[in-house]
């Protein structure tokens, strides 16, 4: 059973999704007041609203991540965040396959297909695309939900491509929501920096690494085994 604080009618009107800056503070100082004796209700809440907006494709889950670094600690609100959106796109992916197959097949047609013929050709490292897919607004992480299902991408790989592929925008938000309580005005605020985004771009980096080292390495057993058909060839 969850046990939430009581709210006076000032507080109430203050509790709702965040839209900006002024509403995060707002919310923020609310829920701060009640951490340390409703620690786990207001965590409990915070995840319940998370997957809600995640399943259903519902703006608002970027606001709720920077919130989650004003409340909990930078390790608690990265991981918080990452499974948030993971089961929150998993539920979606899931909807979508049990509900949503000929609506999607009949309105995204062309970018299905689209959409199906690169992932064909990542097929051999389809968990390296994934994650670097949520690094990208290319295709838009609602449609990727909706739409994964329907292109052959496993259930598995696409848990576990969400969950590592939104850690890294997931951390800038996070950051920035360990600053929210300091700032004086909403003009101070700002998520992305050149710094974030070379951050962003050097993780996508890591995550290609194996890639390339392994494409590397079957170029040379293929040239290698190509030296050795034409020895043979000529021994012949």
């Amino acid at each position: 059973m969850i046990y939430l604080p009581p709210l006076n009618e000032e507080q109430r009107n203050l509790i709702r999704l965040p839209s900006g800056i002024e509403d995060l503070q707002a919310l923020n100082k609310i829920l701060a007041e009640y951490m340390d004796l409703y620690y786990y209700s207001v965590m409990t809440v915070y995840v319940v609203v998370y997957v809600f907006l995640q399943t259903f494709s519902i703006p608002g889950s970027m606001w709720l991540s920077v919130l989650g670094g004003a409340l909990f600690s930078l390790p608690t609100a990265l991981f918080l965040i990452c499974f948030c959106s993971s089961a929150g796109a998993t539920n979606c992916y899931l909807l979508s396959r049990k509900f949503g197959r000929t609506f999607v097949k009949e309105k995204f047609s062309e970018k299905l297909d689209q959409w199906a013929e690169k992932l064909q050709s990542h097929s051999h490292n389809l968990l390296s695309y994934m994650i670097v897919l949520r690094l990208s607004p290319f295709p838009p992480n609602w449609f990727a939900n909706v739409a994964a299902p329907h292109v052959g991408v496993p259930l598995k790989i696409f848990s576990i491509g969400t969950f590592f592929g939104v850690a890294g925008p997931s951390l800038i938000h996070v950051q920035a929501g360990l600053t929210i309580e300091h700032l004086t005005s909403a003009s101070d605020f700002k998520i992305f920096s050149f710094t974030n985004v070379g951050a962003l771009v050097l993780f996508a980096l890591a995550v290609l690494l194996p890639v390339w080292f392994r494409k590397k390495i079957e170029n040379e057993g293929n040239n290698q085994h190509s030296l050795n058909s034409q020895e043979v060839t000529q021994f012949t």
